[in-house]
């Protein structure tokens, strides 16, 4: 199999092993992802493979409110803290573990080409993180159709959630509310 050393030729079984690691957390994120709930196993592997991994320090900003979404992400292993201007939303932080089977996905407003983003996201602590840019997305086309769909859904929920007038209707009837309506670009 060959000497753990870089450069000095075969395979290094440690760099295999935590790639394969952080694949299946990449995986298992996209399991308990709403947004991706409508693409099969193996359309979710396939999108994991076009991920590239990128570690961000401490404090480091990944995005600002505002800017347009290009990217989503799956955190692997680290703290991130998600926060806005807008003094009526709540702020959120995700964690995942060291020992943690699966990662977490957030970002996924960038399914929607266009859209801006609804957040600042800031590394808490040193992070390990898969990013997917939206061009390069890794699905055939069914894959890419429910894929849209479902972010255009799920987005639209975000956005339900946050409008006053829906803000205190149960999860379930903003689910039921959310496809009825149609993305615009202004």
């Amino acid at each position: 199999i060959g000497p753990r050393s870089p450069g000095a030729g075969g395979i290094n079984l440690v760099t295999i092993s935590r790639a394969l690691l952080a694949n299946r957390r990449v995986v298992a994120a996209f399991k308990k992802s709403t947004h991706l709930s409508g693409l099969s196993e193996v359309q979710m592997a396939m999108l994991a493979y076009g991920g590239k991994p990128r570690p961000f320090k401490r404090y480091a900003t990944l995005y600002r409110e505002g800017a347009t979404a290009k990217s989503f992400y799956v955190l692997v292993r680290g703290s991130l803290f998600l926060s806005t201007l807008n003094e009526e939303d709540v702020e959120y932080t995700h964690t995942v573990e060291r020992g943690d089977a699966a990662g977490i996905c957030f970002g996924m407003e960038a399914l929607i080409p266009g859209v801006l983003r609804a957040a600042t996201c800031t590394a808490l602590a040193d992070c390990e993180l898969v990013v997917f840019s939206t061009s390069d997305l890794a699905l055939d086309a069914s894959g890419v159709e429910q894929l849209a769909a479902s972010g255009f859904t799920a987005t639209a929920e975000t956005a339900l959630c946050g409008t006053p007038i829906f803000r205190d209707l149960p999860s379930e009837d903003i689910a039921e509310i959310a496809p009825m309506f149609e993305f615009e670009q202004a």
